[in-house]
């Protein structure tokens, strides 16, 4: 079973195949099969305590699903392992072997392949992030307000005025994801992917409870929450995380969450370009490697409360992404009202990107431009 199928002479893993193995290695130790100090060797693959939390939580899974199980050894083990659930993962051996790791401390990639997506499993360079750089604070002198308020009450009339007045000189563009450069999944998604999670904990939630772990919630909410169920609550959410990293991945295969006719604007630019989403890194780091997007860099939260607690409009992944660009006065691009409270935090100007989801979105920010379409940032940047 495992040791056939997988060997334990390896040298080097990413998180990513660690918890896949993991969770194989759980259901062949379910079956009867031993493999002696396998999954201490995977735990110290993972740097992190919410990585190690994913590698022991998929071997107790792949173990539970397999124990009382009849039939022959092999195929059952085969059957558990590329069953329909969270840790799936297809059996063939790869062609080749696995990229060399790419992703940032405490992030976790996605667990094995979906069988409906051929999709590479590596991400970011875990090295590959420097340390913070200073950069200016935000500009006291803004353009006069009254033409910025006309512009953005006209934006005909508003993109014909920017290109004839002389812009800011912006030297680079960090962009939201969803809502901007691919569409937003239904909450539906997302409410199903909780009530799974909560399912595999075996637990009952109320229905605010369900509405609360299906929205990036208050992580003071989500340890309410654990607590009343006797949950962990950094477990509880990485699996949360999990379940809504596979949903979203079902959307793009279904084509419900591809990119917009205008996104290819953002890939154009002659200025660096970044994503900072609020999405989970591993979503975003899929949909970059799914749609062949040279963005220069590119973030989201880690499966982590932490990871929670930094997203916008805490600045902390946009002054990680300006520092990667090596830019100190970027436009933000957004859809909603922590994009632009971001990017007043972080001292930058910001575009409201209202698209027709956003039509009767009431903003209580104000964004220093607002566009219907990202082919009006070639007038704010020229």
């Amino acid at each position: 079973m495992y040791h056939d199928r997988f060997g334990t002479n390896w040298e080097r893993l990413s998180v990513d195949e660690a918890i896949r193995r993991a969770f194989a290695l759980g259901a062949a130790n379910g079956l009867g099969e031993r493999v002696a100090g396998e999954i201490d060797r995977l735990r110290r693959v993972a740097e992190t305590p919410a990585d190690r939390r994913m590698v022991e939580l998929a071997f107790d899974e792949g173990r539970a699903r397999a124990q009382g199980r009849r039939g022959d050894g092999e195929s059952t083990w085969e059957a558990v392992v590329s069953g329909d659930h969270e840790f799936a993962t297809e059996l063939t051996p790869p062609a080749q072997p696995p990229r060399e790791e790419r992703v940032p401390r405490g992030v976790p990639e996605a667990v094995g392949k979906l069988p409906m997506l051929d999709e590479p499993s590596d991400g970011l360079d875990r090295h590959r992030l420097p340390k913070m750089l200073d950069r200016r604070s935000k500009r006291e002198d803004r353009d006069d307000r009254d033409d910025r308020d006309e512009r953005r009450s006209h934006p005909t009339e508003r993109e014909k005025w920017t290109a004839r007045r002389e812009t800011p000189m912006y030297d680079g563009v960090i962009f939201d994801n969803d809502g901007v450069l691919v569409p937003v999944c239904s909450f539906d998604v997302f409410r199903e992917a909780a009530h799974r999670t909560f399912d595999s904990f075996g637990v009952d939630p109320t229905d605010q409870q369900v509405v609360d772990v299906a929205s990036v919630a208050d992580p003071d909410r989500v340890r309410e929450i654990c607590a009343t169920h006797g949950l962990e609550p950094d477990t509880f959410w990485a699996r949360r995380d999990r379940n809504n990293h596979l949903a979203q991945r079902r959307e793009v295969a279904a084509g419900r969450k591809t990119p917009y006719d205008d996104t290819g604007v953002a890939l154009s630019l002659d200025v660096p370009t970044g994503i900072v989403s609020s999405n989970q890194h591993e979503t975003i780091e899929f949909l970059v490697d799914r749609f062949g997007w040279e963005f220069g860099t590119h973030y989201g939260r880690e499966h982590t409360l932490a990871g929670v607690e930094r997203k916008k409009p805490n600045t902390h992944y946009v002054d990680r992404a300006m520092a990667d660009l090596g830019v100190s006065n970027p436009l933000f691009v957004g859809d909603s009202a922590s994009d632009v409270q971001v990017a007043e935090n972080a001292g930058l100007d910001s575009v409201f990107l209202r698209r027709e989801h956003r039509a009767d979105y009431d903003l209580p920010v104000e964004p220093t431009y607002e566009l219907e379409s990202l082919v009006g940032l070639h007038s704010l940047l020229d």
